[in-house]
């Protein structure tokens, strides 16, 4: 939660905020939404409980996902980041009594997520336009190593 606040704090500072009232208004606004989901866990964890309660998996992954990303997606117009967005409604779905049966259908999607974004890092790096790393050691028994 502190990283939250903090992140929230920070936003105005790193976004492009046009002076100290429009900085203001960033903050307010992301604290405003932050402790909106902070009452919403607190209060309203068990009608989130009752979107989820089926047995049919399928629909439970679908409903699960769809409120991170809408979370997200508010969280990012209202200028917190949208990773905090979604950690919030994970903590509110977390305080339910599905938590154990959300952990567990969500195991497989966060590891697909976690190797698409290698990936997508894998192809933002060029190897080709690296330049080859030549070094003379100071010791008199090594040669000039170079890299390539």
């Amino acid at each position: 939660m502190f990283l939250a606040l903090y992140l929230a704090l920070l936003q105005p500072v790193l976004g492009d905020a046009e002076g100290p009232a429009a900085a203001v208004v960033d903050v307010a606004s992301a604290f405003g939404f932050l402790l909106a989901l902070a009452l919403v866990a607190r209060y309203g964890a068990r009608w989130f409980g009752s979107l989820i309660d089926t047995k049919d998996e399928e629909i439970v992954v679908v409903v699960f996902v769809g409120l991170a990303v809408l979370t997200a997606g508010v969280a990012e117009e209202l200028g917190v980041s949208d990773a905090i967005g979604a950690f919030m409604i994970g903590l509110i779905l977390g305080a339910t009594a599905k938590a154990p049966r959300l952990r567990a259908l969500a195991h497989p999607l966060r590891d697909a997520f976690a190797a698409m974004f290698f990936f997508h890092f894998g192809l933002s790096i060029n190897p080709a336009g690296r330049r080859p790393s030549c070094r003379r050691s100071r010791s008199p028994w090594s040669r000039r190593s170079c890299s390539r």
